[in-house]
């Protein structure tokens, strides 16, 4: 009987000890889901394989590599005119202006030809500046003879062909440029207005692309 008496008391014992390693075994579980979650969340820091603030600043995504392109200094034509002269000379003055539209360390580097013609009843006459420059099919001969272009944000230059024939006036003419590399960037033909009178500073006509 007396034994009997215990038998309980175990019992209720062994389930108090089942309830405790059940909460202890509830609550590590909980921690380790909570670990797992913030870990998860976490912000990578520069160097840890994520975007820099800085790209993130900018507006880039992980991994994209994308930085700001350096942009190369252009040589672009902004004013272009020309003047029928008797005095001091007579001949064909040309002012150029040209620009450089991106804002860059480098300069822009070029040759600028300026050839001048009409024809006549003894055939075509032609005259260039450089004057010292042979021309082959319309273009010069050697690309580095011609007048040097060397500037960061604009160059102005001029040029005088001078007439040296009275059986008629220039009134067409060829702008050629080339990169310092030798490249042709531009060969333009133009129409002039030019009647043997001053005719003043005019701006050239665009007859066809060559």
């Amino acid at each position: 009987m007396i034994q009997l008496r215990f038998v309980p008391v175990l019992l209720l014992a062994a389930l108090l000890v089942m309830a405790t390693w059940g909460c202890s075994s509830s609550e590590d579980d909980a921690v380790t889901e909570s670990a797992g979650t913030e870990t998860e969340g976490a912000v990578s820091e520069p160097g840890e394989g994520g975007p820099s603030r800085a790209a993130l600043g900018r507006g880039l995504s992980a991994g994209s590599g994308e930085e700001d392109a350096e942009l190369s200094p252009e040589i672009r034509l902004a004013e272009f005119t020309y003047e029928w002269r008797v005095s001091p000379e007579r001949g064909l003055q040309v002012n150029l202006s040209f620009e450089n539209p991106n804002d860059t360390y480098e300069r822009a580097r070029g040759y600028v030809f300026v050839v001048a013609g009409y024809r006549s009843s003894h055939g075509a006459v032609t005259g260039v500046y450089p004057w010292n420059v042979e021309l082959k099919d319309g273009l010069p001969n050697d690309y580095s003879d011609g007048s040097h272009l060397l500037f960061r944000r604009e160059q102005a230059m001029s040029a005088f062909i001078p007439y040296e024939n009275s059986e008629g006036y220039y009134d067409s003419l060829t702008l050629i440029i080339y990169t310092e590399e030798g490249k042709l960037l531009k060969n333009q033909h133009y129409e002039l207005d030019v009647t043997g009178v001053p005719t003043g500073i005019r701006e050239p006509k665009i007859q066809f692309n060559l």
